[in-house]
């Protein structure tokens, strides 16, 4: 969004910035670092309280495995838009170009960013 709203903005100045779509970006970002702080708060909480009074010869194996599980699941989910990020920015810049007569993503566009 920032991106996007920096190049309109330096393009064509600050009149293309709308605040009511600013204003739900915003909302979405402070809700969801709220949710995200208060739900890995409870998880913490909820993984200690199950784990506080079991032997250590166990849960240190158990969690360095998981651990492992964990790094991969981030690591998937980290780059799993990656190719969505790609067929909306391209999309846009064939709509503004004046390749495309109205805002679509192309079906040949899925085969690009799949890979």
């Amino acid at each position: 969004m920032a991106g996007l709203a920096g190049a309109g903005l330096a393009t064509a100045g600050p009149s293309v910035l709308l605040w009511q779509g600013w204003q739900k970006v915003l909302i979405g970002l402070g809700f969801s670092t709220l949710l995200g702080f208060f739900g890995g708060i409870t998880v913490m909480v909820a993984i200690y309280w199950l784990f506080h009074r079991a032997n250590r010869a166990f849960v240190n194996p158990l969690f360095r495995r998981l651990q492992i599980l964990s790094a991969a699941f981030m690591a998937f989910s980290h780059g799993s838009n990656d190719g969505q990020k790609f067929m909306g920015t391209f999309s846009l810049a064939l709509f503004l170009g004046g390749v495309l007569p109205q805002f679509q993503v192309p079906f040949g566009l899925f085969s690009f960013a799949r890979s």
